[in-house]
């Protein structure tokens, strides 16, 4: 007979789950909260690959690069949820250099795009679509972090790879849109009545 692994063990029933060092936190906990805001994000990039590769030759480059930021957010994710600090500094903290290597990314992509004087509305390839809504839950994250988590949490540089992810997935779509041959949709605001 097959042992059947069970995903469910209902010990979140009642609003509790076990945090990344085994203590149990209220699913309301900050934490928690910003681990699922996290995962979206995380799930948007799972989305945006599977794309990539299976529906737009042109653009398989980008599965490596987002499945790079799939495991940091997952870093950031074991991190936010370590409530014990002699575990919390054995694991590997977000570094300077990921950031960098972000902004790196960013300098190189924006020498192929034209100057920026507007507000752009998200649309154009799929790609850059999807991209633009990496970014706006990569900003919902980070105001997240920003409420729950700038107090307490000794990693200094999650904010800023936040902050910076958010400004890389607006490049990229910029990008993507712009190695597509769509043309930007930019914003045009309305005269008062």
């Amino acid at each position: 007979m097959t042992k059947i692994n069970k995903v469910y063990t209902k010990t979140g029933d009642k609003g509790e789950t076990s945090s990344a060092c085994g203590k149990r936190i209220s699913k309301s906990h900050p934490a928690f909260i910003l681990v699922g805001k996290i995962d979206f994000l995380n799930s948007t990039l799972g989305l945006v690959r599977s794309h990539a590769t299976h529906t737009y030759p042109l653009f398989q480059w980008l599965d490596k690069e987002l499945y790079t930021i799939q495991n940091e957010l997952f870093q950031i994710g074991a991190l936010v949820m370590t409530f014990d600090k002699n575990i919390y500094l054995k694991r590997k903290l977000l570094e300077k250099n990921q950031v960098e290597r972000l902004e790196s990314q960013i300098d190189e992509m924006s020498k192929n795009l034209p100057q920026l004087n507007h507000f752009i509305i998200a649309s154009g390839h799929p790609l850059a679509a999807h991209l633009n809504l990496a970014r706006c839950a990569t900003r919902e994250a980070e105001g997240h972090w920003w409420t729950s988590h700038k107090d307490f949490h000794p990693n200094a540089m999650i904010p800023v790879y936040l902050n910076r992810l958010s400004d890389y997935f607006f490049v990229l779509s910029r990008f993507i849109n712009h190695q597509a041959g769509k043309k930007e949709s930019l914003w045009k605001e309305s005269s008062p009545q």
